[in-house]
């Protein structure tokens, strides 16, 4: 497909396609991040097993450069995403079994949490090679933007639904749901032409030849994904801000989804601005914002009213951050290696936010939310300063 046949996104039914099988992974991994933390309180009643569970989920993250070079040679991409879905659908409902039967144990659940994500990472690296493929390179921000959008809306559905089914249902039909959703993305995978990708054959191999095409090529992708882990180290913070806040109280799906409905605002608002020459600059000042941001909400749950608008530019901030890389990715990378360039820098995210659900936990119970929030501002706000004030290269990406 041409340039300029990709270009109308409104007219480009592949396209609509790609974003209704967002839309339902996001309803499904929304009803998963809220059952994983708040089940896992519940569960133990510790805010340290809850950073266990999250480190066992984002540590197998940060190995998703595994399955870089095996994303890269699938032809069919859509085999990949149903697979993955239908294994994690099987996952879930054995957990849910095991809730059903009150047979579950700390193991069991790790245990779980781990299958589901190793099942993740697959969809994931093949969920970053799809995009490239449909739309052209000056219609990256409107795509991601419309993605974004139709990510967020359902990814607060599907969180608020989950809470609203953990209250009032019980554990066990929040997993059965997100099961249903995963099992109905698989569905809509198998129907989807347009990860069909035969156009592009890579010669490279092992996930070692994206680290040399971007040690030739790409410099600031590096330093930028580097920095990004600093913000990914916080990145878990406001589940675990928000749980220690409100205690596990409904007040914690008010104000998680208040984060998750920034997130979603973010998507449109960087389609209209279309920063591709100004997409370092876009990175760096929407990290410290979230970092203060993050501050200032550790100071405001007496009055969990005046978090609501908090959480909400934090979830803008933070997607905003997050959105802008992964457009640089998919614009500056070659295709045949988009696969495990993604997977491979995101290694230092994962490993970054892996530690950071593990610390974090015991830096609030020994020390409080305000200090651990400070520490946010105090490592990333005077990098940030350095990179804006030096002017180097992070500062002037593009595509």
């Amino acid at each position: 497909m041409e340039d300029d046949a990709k270009s109308t996104l409104r007219k480009n039914r592949r396209f609509h396609l790609y974003l209704l099988r967002v839309a339902l992974t996001s309803l499904a991994f929304s009803i998963y991040s809220i059952f994983i933390p708040v089940f896992s309180y519940i569960y133990s009643g510790s805010l340290v097993f809850v950073g266990i569970a999250l480190f066992a989920q984002y540590g197998i993250y940060s190995l998703v450069f595994m399955t870089g070079p095996v994303v890269d040679r699938v032809r069919n991409k859509r085999t990949i995403f149903v697979l993955s879905y239908l294994s994690i659908a099987a996952f879930s409902m054995f957990l849910a079994i095991m809730v059903y039967m009150k047979s579950l144990t700390p193991e069991i659940l790790i245990g779980v949490i781990v299958a589901i994500a190793i099942s993740d990472n697959f969809a994931w690296t093949a969920g970053h090679t799809v995009l490239p493929f449909l739309v052209s390179k000056s219609e990256f921000f409107k795509a991601n933007g419309y993605a974004h959008l139709i990510s967020g809306a359902h990814a607060v559905g599907g969180f608020a639904l989950a809470g609203v089914i953990i209250i009032f249902l019980g554990d066990f039909d929040s997993i059965v749901l997100y099961s249903a959703a995963m099992t109905a993305a698989s569905m809509v995978s198998i129907f989807i032409p347009l990860v069909m990708v035969d156009s592009v054959k890579t010669e490279s191999k092992g996930f070692l030849a994206s680290w040399k095409y971007l040690a030739s090529n790409h410099k600031p992708l590096i330093m930028t994904a580097i920095y990004l882990s600093m913000i990914s180290f916080f990145g878990l913070a406001p589940a675990v801000f928000i749980l220690q806040g409100t205690s596990g109280s409904s007040w914690y799906i008010i104000l998680y989804a208040s984060f998750m409905v920034g997130g979603s605002v973010a998507g449109p608002f960087s389609g209209l601005l279309n920063m591709r020459k100004r997409i370092g600059y876009g990175i760096v000042f929407s990290a410290m914002a979230y970092t203060i941001l993050l501050m200032a909400s550790a100071y405001l749950f007496v009055d969990p009213v005046a978090e609501i608008p908090i959480w909400v530019a934090s979830g803008i901030f933070l997607d905003f951050c997050i959105m802008l890389f992964n457009v640089y990715l998919q614009g500056s990378v070659r295709k045949d290696l988009l696969g495990r360039t993604a997977s491979s820098l995101y290694t230092f995210r994962g490993v970054s936010a892996a530690a950071g659900v593990l610390v974090i936990p015991f830096l609030i119970i020994h020390y409080g939310l305000g200090f651990t929030a400070l520490i946010s501002i105090l490592l990333v706000v005077p990098v940030s300063i350095v990179i804006i004030v030096s002017g180097r290269s992070m500062t002037k990406t593009s595509f």
